[in-house]
């Protein structure tokens, strides 16, 4: 059984499958059958489990490992050459829900965080951690789902009700795309929403895009972008980058209807 409170270990090698590594104080972190004897050794949990009673609001947040970048399909690199951009670094990871109970008014959200001390200050330290409010993130979900990054909200996204559409078995994906170019349009977003949310961030760097959609059961359901963003360091600004040492992490908040989720192996977004 692996501990709730958070870890930091060795960056894992290409042979290690995706796990958790850090879990707020309402979660516990635990192995599926599927773990292997060295996986198990090193400490890398695929389970994140609710330890709250049930019908209850609690929850809790639960951090991957760092993501690897998906390396570009034929298909994509042609679709991004004739819009005449470059393309995206993008990441992706994938949950399967094990257990659900109705009754509540909270519900799943899904993102990435990018690491930092004050991230696994906050999940430590914060018994009922939301992921919207988690430094350095870009979130989508809850009940009604919300699209947040760095704390602020953008929109309210359309289209995926994570209480009512999530039950056991559902296949929940999270992709990232990271867009190094002014001319990708911010469509689809609250623009006005998405104003406000940067407007209150310093040190913009401008011609940068992210993308989070979200996927259920193989189909893209919902998705929020963002232009021009930045990570904030704690006490001052810095500008966001994508970086390798900044590559980032996946984050599922599970809480209300939700009660554990199993992080699968690596894998890519569906087609």
């Amino acid at each position: 059984t692996g501990s709730g409170s958070p870890s930091r270990r060795p960056r894992r090698g290409w042979l290690s499958p995706l796990s958790f590594c850090a879990a707020s104080q309402r979660l516990q972190l635990n192995f599926s059958d599927e773990v292997g004897f060295w996986s198990r050794a090193r400490n890398c949990p695929d389970i994140a489990h609710l330890t709250s009673p049930d019908s209850s609001d609690f929850g809790g947040v639960a951090l991957t490992e760092p993501l690897r970048s998906l390396a570009q399909s034929p298909t994509r690199t042609s679709a991004s050459s004739s819009r005449g951009v470059l393309r995206p670094l993008r990441y992706y990871f994938e949950i399967e829900v094990l257990e659900t109970s109705p009754g509540t008014g909270r519900s799943l959200a899904l993102g990435f965080t990018w690491p930092s001390e004050a991230t696994f200050a906050f999940v430590q330290n914060d018994a009922d951690a939301s992921a919207a409010d988690v430094p350095h993130s870009f979130v989508l979900g809850g009940e009604l789902p919300k699209a947040h990054f760095c704390g602020q909200e953008l929109c309210r996204p359309v289209g995926w009700r994570p209480i009512l559409h999530v039950l056991p078995g559902s296949i929940v994906g999270a992709l990232l795309e990271v867009w190094k170019d002014a001319s990708q349009p911010l469509a689809d977003a609250d623009a006005a929403g998405a104003s406000n949310a940067t407007s209150a961030l310093q040190g913009i760097l401008p011609g940068t895009t992210l993308r989070l959609a979200i996927f259920q059961d193989g189909v893209v359901r919902t998705e929020a972008l963002l232009s021009s963003v930045q990570l904030c360091e704690t006490g001052e600004a810095t500008p966001w980058t994508s970086q390798h040492s900044l590559a980032p992490q996946g984050i599922v908040e599970v809480c209300g209807n939700i009660r554990s989720v199993h992080l699968r192996p690596a894998c890519r977004p569906p087609d």
